[in-house]
């Protein structure tokens, strides 16, 4: 599975643009399935391990 996400760190808030499956690990294989999901923001939960991973992504910037 692939996921493409667009980060916003001016305010950490972040979208999925694209999630695509493949029918072998490590996006080897045919693609099963071709997501795009509704262009929407979201927000980490507080001390979640999403928002760590987004907070380290934007200092490394």
């Amino acid at each position: 599975m692939t996921l493409y996400v667009q980060l916003d760190c001016s305010i950490l808030r972040y979208k999925y643009l694209k999630l695509i499956s493949n029918n072998k690990s490590m996006g080897e294989g045919e693609n099963t399935s071709n997501f795009t999901p509704p262009d929407e923001w979201k927000y980490p939960s507080p001390k979640s391990v999403v928002e760590v991973l987004y907070k380290n992504i934007c200092e490394e910037q």
